[in-house]
């Protein structure tokens, strides 16, 4: 384990219910993710692709880096990030599942907006309407991101 892991670990105990590696990882949750400049709970400076996790039981949070998010709770956000820079220069660009199952479990868009993104996302082409109603979505998305930026 290096020194930059061990780090994290010991803030994430610090902030965690548990004391249970294994189970203390269960606790957390991804509540945003954002453009930036600032130093990862691991002592890493800079990070760019900045991670809210927040405590589902304690209700404390840690900023982490893509990185850390991926060996912590063991999921790559690369294809959020790279989603969430395509639709900053085109609002008509489709995001990835994964992208809209962060969008909806944080609270971006509501399930009728994500049914409706899951239902486009395997087409070849999009009526005007539904690249309408996807520019809409995305713009949702993007102004509550925007939020954490500032």
């Amino acid at each position: 384990m290096t020194r930059n892991e061990q780090k994290l670990r010991e803030v994430i105990f610090s902030k965690s219910d548990s004391k249970v590696w294994e189970e203390a990882r269960t606790e957390w949750i991804i509540k945003n993710i954002y453009d930036g400049e600032t130093s990862c709970s691991c002592g890493k400076i800079p990070i760019k692709k900045i991670c809210l996790l927040v405590n589902t039981v304690t209700k404390n949070e840690a900023i982490v880096g893509s990185s850390c998010v991926e060996k912590f709770i063991g999921l790559s956000i690369d294809i959020i990030f790279k989603d969430l820079a395509l639709i900053k220069e085109n609002t008509g660009y489709i995001v990835h599942l994964q992208t809209v199952n962060f969008a909806y479990d944080n609270g971006y868009i509501n399930s009728w907006e994500s049914d409706f993104y899951k239902s486009i996302l395997e087409l070849e082409f999009l009526s005007i309407r539904q690249k309408q109603t996807g520019r809409k979505i995305n713009g949702k998305i993007i102004s509550m991101l925007k939020r954490f930026e500032q």
